[in-house]
């Protein structure tokens, strides 16, 4: 049986190692900082089940992989949550009355021809404002804020959108070029 003292004695030799161990477990410092705090407060407390014949070491670095993994499962459990001010300065501003401007395409990561552009021309502005409008991450209750229609009406309007946007490339022959979701993520 090893008294507390013995055991902070034998921690404070060891502690580097130990947090080297936490460090490549946590892949964070500060992370690793506290592995090894919490593993000494549950080790203190088991301290009773440490027998002469188990190494220390090797039970030492298991309450460590065991405060790690649990603090793994509590964290996965946990719902993240946000501050509506986070998401609402995350968001990019969205204009309706400029409706008119060109898409931002670079949202999307890739890069329009001009066949893309001529068809988004041929578009309403009310086409092309929903779709800005999606491509923004607005949901559909706030599409039809904005357009003083229902849901269900939103959801009719982006859907003749893309329609008319997939027939516009079709005529021009450049359909096969872009992928085109036709579903959108309006809810």
């Amino acid at each position: 049986m090893t008294t507390v003292q013995t055991f902070e004695s034998y921690l404070a030799r060891s502690r580097k190692d130990y947090f080297y161990f936490a460090k490549r477990l946590t892949r964070n410092a500060d992370d690793a900082e506290d592995l090894v705090q919490e593993a000494s407060i549950r080790a203190v407390r088991a301290l009773h089940s440490l027998t002469s014949e188990k190494i220390p070491d090797a039970w030492f670095k298991q309450i460590i992989k065991n405060c790690f993994l649990d603090s793994r499962r509590y964290k996965s459990r946990r719902p993240v949550t946000t501050s509506l001010e986070a998401i609402q300065e995350s968001r990019p501003s969205f204009d309706l009355e400029d409706a008119n401007a060109v898409l931002p395409f670079s949202l999307l990561g890739e890069e329009y021809s001009a066949d893309v552009e001529q068809a988004l021309a041929k578009l309403t502005s009310e086409q092309r404002a929903l779709l800005m409008g999606t491509l923004h991450g607005l949901s559909g209750k706030e599409l039809s804020a904005k357009f003083k229609c229902g849901a269900v009406t939103v959801r009719t309007r982006l859907h003749r959108a893309h329609r008319s946007l997939r027939r516009h490339l079709m005529e021009s022959g450049a359909h096969n070029d872009y992928r085109m979701s036709p579903q959108a993520n309006v809810a």
